[in-house]
């Protein structure tokens, strides 16, 4: 399905591990640490653009279990970017912050429409978000990030129930999840509200449940949309790298070779 989503309008920290080992962050993406010297200079390479974020080490443990507090964050202006750190600091990309909004990869089918702003792509239509299709009945959906829950919509799109949810990362970005059970049956559309899970205004957090998306038919789906300023955006660059996989997995059971964003 492509047309806007009827809501409103998203960034969460991800990065990479500075530090004194040179190491990137689990699932992160945008930015290679290249030099890291003693008296603290640390050079890494990013797209001019990325925005990204000095982070401190409040809590020394190891590794994954420091807890980090932002102490700044900026926008590359150039390819390689050298900054001063002491030790137990990191760099992180501010831009990649969405996991799968979904659980599972076993019971999901094929991606036959991805994201796509122009015709020229294996499915041949401009396509404002990505339709995930499982195979089993009452599938659930979940927050790719944390967020508040905007508005909940049941309505009628052409013949067809749709419920839309709206989850608010912050003040520029926005998930969209269209819960389509490709039914025109008022029962269908009504069952599928019954199966969202959170509410108007609640706060939710990445990975928690939004809803179970109701299967009455082989063509029933959920259309992801990710929106930024109010504007559909291709959603590629702000999936974790395993989320990226996972969707590319998908789309390429039906069109092998394909990517997930034209």
């Amino acid at each position: 399905m492509n047309r806007r989503i009827k809501l409103m309008l998203s960034v969460m920290s991800a990065g990479w591990w500075l530090g004194c080992a040179l190491e990137p962050a689990e699932g992160q993406t945008g930015i290679t640490i290249t030099a890291f010297e003693s008296s603290g200079q640390l050079t890494f390479s990013a797209t001019p653009g990325t925005k990204c974020g000095i982070e401190w080490a409040s809590s020394l443990t190891s590794e994954w279990s420091r807890t980090w507090d932002q102490l700044s964050s900026f926008t590359t202006t150039a390819a390689t970017t050298t900054v001063k750190v002491p030790m137990f600091y990191r760099v992180v990309s501010l831009q990649a912050f969405l996991t799968l909004p979904f659980e599972g990869l076993s019971d999901m089918g094929p991606i036959t429409q991805a994201y796509s702003e122009t015709a020229s792509c294996p499915w041949g239509c401009i396509h404002n978000g990505i339709d995930f299709s499982p195979s089993v009945n009452l599938k659930p959906f979940v927050s790719a990030a944390s967020g508040t829950v905007t508005s909940i919509l049941l309505f009628q799109d052409g013949a067809n129930w749709v419920v839309d949810v709206g989850l608010l990362h912050n003040t520029e970005k926005l998930s969209g999840y269209s819960f389509e059970p490709m039914s025109s049956s008022m029962l269908d559309g009504s069952n599928q509200l019954a199966n969202i899970v959170v509410t108007g205004s609640q706060t939710v957090a990445q990975g928690e449940i939004i809803g179970y998306l109701c299967a009455p038919s082989n063509g029933a789906h959920v259309h992801y949309q990710f929106m930024t300023n109010g504007v559909a955006a291709n959603p590629k660059p702000f999936f974790s790298n395993a989320a990226v996989t996972s969707i590319l997995y998908l789309v390429n059971l039906q069109w092998p070779g394909a990517d997930m964003s034209y």
